[in-house]
């Protein structure tokens, strides 16, 4: 079968238990023939293939089949990060060795939808906080950016997903309680009794007073004049 996509023809055709595409790219410096082959379950399967294959090769899009998640991950790790503290480095590293490789580090670079960042996310959400989530997120999000810089790759899949929100501790808040008093207080800082206590009694003038009436009279009483007749 017979096939053009954009200025490039090719044939489709069964092989093993499936069907293979090939598309004739002329010749290479060598002359030797040049010819780009996918394969698929269905007819239909090889062409979209292959035609995404054309749409990079266009775009001038050079990546391999075997060029994983994983691969642009690490590659990122080594060369990505200058300028980050080794301590931040080591934290990446971890994240990406325990949530991300293990899960989608084996899916090829080029073939990684929105959807499988997606399922990764939401597989991970009831397992990590959502600021960890944001952690691992960002590192594929830059590795697939660096990867593109460097046309490996036709757009960053990672950039059209936003993060989910992650599991809670569920652990109190350390915030301390205020000390409880023992017994309200009014604005002028009189505390008012407890229920059942007794009033305080009141001071009386006289005894919180002290009495100066016998010193002003000490001080005013006008000497008698002595009787000029007494011997």
């Amino acid at each position: 079968m017979k096939i053009l996509i954009g200025k490039y023809e090719g044939t489709i055709y069964p092989e093993d238990n499936g069907y293979t595409g090939a598309i004739d790219l002329g010749t290479n410096g060598k002359g030797d023939r040049n010819r780009l082959k996918r394969k698929g379950r269905t007819k239909e399967m090889v062409k979209d293939k292959l035609r995404k294959a054309v749409s990079e090769l266009e775009a001038g899009i050079e990546t391999s089949d075997t060029y994983t998640v994983e691969n642009a991950v690490r590659d990122w790790l080594a060369r990505g990060t200058k300028g980050l503290s080794d301590k931040t480095i080591n934290d990446y590293k971890s994240l990406a060795d325990s949530n991300l490789i293990p899960f989608i580090g084996a899916y090829k670079l080029k073939e990684l939808t929105a959807d499988n960042v997606d399922d990764w996310l939401e597989d991970r959400r009831d397992h990590l906080t959502t600021r960890t989530l944001q952690a691992i997120h960002s590192i594929l999000r830059r590795a697939i950016r660096r990867a593109q810089a460097r046309d490996k790759v036709i757009r960053n899949v990672a950039a059209l997903v936003d993060t989910p929100d992650g599991r809670t501790d569920g652990r109190p808040s350390k915030a301390r309680k205020p000390a409880r008093s023992a017994g309200p207080t009014s604005w002028h800082g009189y505390r008012k009794p407890r229920s059942g206590a007794r009033s305080p009694r009141p001071v009386s003038a006289a005894r919180s007073t002290p009495s100066t009436s016998g010193a002003r009279s000490a001080k005013t009483a006008t000497p008698k004049p002595r009787n000029p007749a007494a011997p």
